[in-house]
């Protein structure tokens, strides 16, 4: 919006995710305007309040702020009381607007009312509009809508204004031309199941901590997965042990690619020496390199691919973002994030089969995303899963996501790149 259309004076509903708040501000206040944050001071008050959070972020944009309670959101004559006070003393040359899309129903409507009825009286014009999070778009009373899809907030922003920081976050990527080439493998089962095989055999035998007391768990399970978790449990061995690991590279002409490619980035030869080649791809640890070698390559595979979505606006990037636990708040990691405006784009990834790891972490993701980036976050999750469609549907039918998820599956991952690409264009509106 230009600067001339924004306000001096800017009244905004606070809910329990402050995003929506923060974009309106951006949007329809002037720089150093005052923005009015009322609240109710019964919802989210645990930890570090939500008005609190996104009072600080307004004053770190030079914006002055204010603050009114209404200590029961269902009194209406309170609610209508602090409108009114809201608004007292406000110069006759300055311009209001009040934006309604936090707070309850019975705020919105009746804070609404009483400014509509207030500005009537005073003979004052008072722009209202709410944020359309399915369309992107701020719409307004009189019938007019502004697209605000490219409204600008940081990822580390929209950690702020939930009062969340990060533990870790990884930019470095690892091996992609490699990354590039097990996607090819596990999107055909032979290459994979080949693969697979070479880290069963040869990789978690020389590189993991055997549990002796894997037998009996092996002897009384069927299935693939549990024996495998019994047999290797997920603990390397130290620095030391694995730098002298020299293994045998993997066998069959389905890996012939992956192989040499590999071989290039690592500066290896006859014999994969962990210690070598985690030093030449530059892993720092030889542990790191085998948790690649396990399933992390596919982190760096969708990283890259977000990577490629720059020239569409899309920023923020992180890779294994670690969120600790606060007060109010359980610690959670997302695989690969990025943002393309204020909208969240969250990435779950795992190279299982399983559908039902595949659907909880999908699960997972969706809720924790949704938790950052409100209505306007998107999930995706990319899998080696045969049927993505069909998950697909079924997770939509079991949580009602309105379209805000996708699974990209075993087919998909040779394609990631451009996939990915359609998939944040059709989500973001861009022709």
């Amino acid at each position: 919006m230009p600067d001339d259309d924004r306000v001096e004076h800017l009244l905004l509903l606070v809910g329990s995710n402050p995003l929506p708040n923060a974009v309106a501000a951006k949007v329809l206040a002037k720089p150093h305007a005052t923005v009015t944050l009322i609240y109710s001071t019964t919802l989210g008050r645990r930890g570090n309040p939500v008005e609190q959070r996104l009072k600080l972020w307004l004053e770190k944009q030079h914006y002055k702020t204010a603050l009114r309670s209404i200590d029961d959101e269902s009194n209406v004559q309170q609610i209508k009381a602090v409108i009114l006070a809201a608004v007292q003393g406000i110069q006759a040359k300055d311009r209001i607007a009040f934006n309604y899309t936090g707070g309850t129903k019975a705020m919105s409507v009746h804070a609404h009312h009483r400014l509509r009825k207030w500005a009537d009286e005073q003979g004052r014009s008072v722009s209202m509009s709410y944020l359309d999070a399915r369309k992107l778009k701020l719409v307004f009373d009189d019938g007019k809508s502004l697209d605000i899809g490219d409204t600008p907030i940081a990822l580390d922003e929209i950690l702020d204004l939930h009062g969340r920081s990060k533990k870790s976050d990884r930019q470095t990527l690892h091996l992609p031309k490699t990354a590039g080439q097990l996607a090819h493998v596990y999107a055909q089962k032979n290459a994979r199941l080949a693969w697979e095989n070479w880290l069963i055999t040869g990789l978690y035998p020389d590189a993991k901590k055997w549990d002796k007391r894997a037998g009996e768990a092996v002897r009384c399970s069927k299935d693939a997965e549990v024996i495998l978790a019994a047999l290797f449990p997920q603990k390397w061995k130290s620095k030391t042990a694995l730098e002298g690991v020299e293994l045998p590279w993997p066998q069959g002409p389905e890996l012939t690619a992956v192989i040499e490619t590999i071989r290039q980035e690592t500066q290896t030869d006859s014999t994969f020496n962990l210690g070598v080649a985690s030093q030449n791809g530059q892993f720092g640890e030889p542990e790191k390199l085998c948790q690649w070698l396990d399933g992390e390559w596919l982190e760096h595979w969708v990283f890259q691919s977000l990577q490629a979505c720059a020239d569409l606006g899309v920023h923020g990037l992180g890779m294994g973002l670690n969120l600790p636990d606060t007060e109010d708040k359980a610690e959670f990691q997302f695989d690969v994030a990025g943002v393309r405006g204020y909208q969240l784009f969250a990435l779950s990834c795992t190279v299982s089969t399983s559908r039902q790891l595949c659907k909880s972490k999908l699960i997972e993701a969706y809720l924790r995303a949704r938790q950052l980036g409100g209505d306007e976050a998107r999930t995706a999750l990319v899998c080696a899963y045969q049927d993505p469609k069909k998950l697909e549907k079924e997770t939509q039918r079991d949580i009602d996501t309105d379209g805000r998820i996708r699974v990209f599956g075993e087919a998909d991952l040779p394609n990631l790149p451009g996939l990915i690409r359609d998939w944040i264009c059709q989500q973001s509106r861009i022709a």
